[in-house]
């Protein structure tokens, strides 16, 4: 990967690739004028980064003209040093982009650079993501076979308005939308079946503090008086992309017994403020009414403490629970399913999540986030899944925990944002019918234990001695590995400039990358270009 930074900065610039989007568990890679040193390093909070042992970024060029400091290098795209994170591929939707942050200063050495000079954003290094699937239905949708419609409070059949927050800190409140209104058809049973194929979050603007989550549910209630069976179809929270279902997949609404939408909305409030309305919801893309189907039902299913074991007390210190069920998977009507997204959530004291599918007593694969961050996005998204993943029946799928309550006692499971979770959400096709939510709950599927071995109903969470205990990959210093020899860099003849249709300023001569391409900026304050 060559990439170069351009600053107005005159002292530094930071760059680095981030798990979740900030600093904790982020690959970082910085240059200072005052030595003209490039340093490989990593973060592990919001803290100086640490210099890595094998510093695999290679300067290649620098200088500073009108005011601007340009800054090239190159790395390799891949490595097994364990305090690296490799470029993957992100060209284009399903893969998810790339999360990076960016910062720079004045000082001559790198410190803290405050709210104002830095930038977190998310880019694709392998390709320009192509046609965004929402906005290609949102253009098309007048003149296509689709069609959209926006669920919140004040199209609710139970509200007709904003709704005013109650002076409490957590508050759950179901919304429920008739169906056969919501889809602009006489009569929700007998029409044409129907198939979702997107949805995103619209949060009201000022709002997003509030907003902790939504889960959307079709359910067979005739009266949308929640007495009927209801089946999640989605889940959202802050920094969670868009739910766009693959072409060969689409969730069934009509046609499938289903009377009644409904949002399930969390909202936090910790200030108990009895003045904050909102108006925030969900806006669906569905097939229009006698329009072709996709091939398959999609369903979803949450593994891990789904049901929420409520009152289990994690203990002081560092903790860690455990879930793992086969049950559930055993129950599939088809031999494997397709899993195309897996979003992993925990509440603040969680600090590390593992997933993991076990076939025949071996592991086959492996998805964590080593550094969660809950203020950065309630929800993890997978960015390894891609074009998905197969669930076999009989499969195990555990889901594993990690909490720091060093600072805090009587952190219990519960639905309060003050509580804990660990859950994963998993959308897949085709459907399995029958499955419910007990079947893949703690409490329906008698192997789930804590680390402990102890059965986790009435038992106890396993107790971590340390952070080592948590099992991160990231920039594990146990790890045995060798530092490779920098590539032999060679120096391009020519010059190249950044295209002409870029409004904002151009690299100058420190930059001979040949084809190179923006990929973002930060108000001309930091811009980065890379080319392979």
């Amino acid at each position: 990967m060559k990439m170069a930074l351009e600053t107005t900065a005159s002292g530094w610039v930071g760059f680095g690739l981030a798990e979740m989007g900030r600093m904790p568990g982020a690959d970082i890679v910085y240059y200072e004028t005052s030595t003209n040193t490039l340093t490989d390093a990593y973060a592990l909070g919001f803290t100086t980064p640490v210099s890595d042992s094998c510093q695999s970024w290679a300067l290649v060029a620098a200088e500073t003209v009108g005011g601007k400091m340009r800054v090239e290098m190159s790395r390799p795209l891949t490595n097994e040093d364990p305090s690296d994170r490799n470029f993957v591929d992100d060209s284009a939707w399903p893969l998810e982009p790339t999360k990076v942050i960016g910062a720079w200063g004045n000082t001559a050495a790198m410190q803290y650079h405050g709210a104002s000079s830095r930038v977190q954003t998310s880019v694709r290094f392998f390709g320009s993501g192509g046609a965004d699937p929402i906005a290609s239905l949102n253009a098309n949708a007048a003149a296509s076979d689709f069609m959209s419609f926006l669920l919140r409070p004040s199209s609710a059949s139970n509200g007709g308005s904003s709704y005013t927050l109650p002076a409490q800190k957590t508050d759950y409140k179901y919304f429920t939308y008739p169906l056969a209104t919501a889809l602009g058809v006489s009569n929700a049973s007998a029409a044409s079946a129907v198939h979702m194929v997107a949805a995103e979050a619209v949060v009201t603007s000022g709002n997003a503090a509030y907003v902790h989550h939504f889960v959307l549910e079709a359910c067979t209630g005739s009266a949308c008086d929640n007495n009927g069976q209801c089946d999640k179809l989605w889940a959202w929270a802050p920094g969670a992309p868009d739910f766009v279902l693959p072409a060969a997949a689409g969730i069934r609404l009509l046609g499938a017994g289903y009377n009644c939408l409904r949002i399930q909305t969390h909202y936090d409030n910790p200030a108990l403020s009895s003045t904050i309305t909102d108006d925030s919801g969900i806006r669906i893309y569905a097939t229009k009414a006698g329009a072709a189907l996709r091939g398959q039902d999609a369903g979803m299913v949450v593994m891990g403490d789904e049901l929420v074991v409520e009152g289990l007390t994690l203990p002081a210190g560092y903790s860690s629970t455990e879930f793992q069920s086969g049950t559930c998977t055993s129950l599939f009507a088809d031999s494997e399913v397709t899993v195309f997204a897996e979003l992993l959530h925990m509440h603040a004291h969680g600090k590390a999540m593992l997933a993991q599918v076990e076939r025949g007593g071996q592991v086959v694969r492996s998805a964590r986030v080593d550094y969660y961050d809950f203020d950065a996005a309630g929800i993890f998204t997978n960015p390894s899944v891609g074009a998905g993943f197969k669930l076999q029946k009989g499969d195990v799928y555990r889901v594993k925990c990690f909490y720091d309550t060093q600072q805090q006692t009587n952190i219990v499971f519960g639905l309060g944002s003050e509580d804990e979770m660990c859950m994963s959400f998993l959308s897949y096709y085709p459907k399995q019918g029958g499955l419910s939510v007990a079947d893949c709950s703690p409490n329906r599927d008698k192997s789930i234990q804590a680390t402990t071995g102890a059965s986790f109903v009435g038992g106890s969470y396993a107790t971590v001695a340390s952070l080592v205990g948590f099992g991160r990959v990231f920039a594990d210093q146990s790890a045995s590995f060798t530092c490779p020899p920098l590539p032999v860099l060679q120096q391009p003849t020519t010059t190249s400039a950044p295209p002409t249709t870029t409004p904002q300023p151009g690299m100058g001569s420190a930059v001979r990358m040949g084809a190179a391409r923006w990929l973002t900026t930060a108000g001309a304050l930091l811009a980065i270009v890379c080319a392979r």
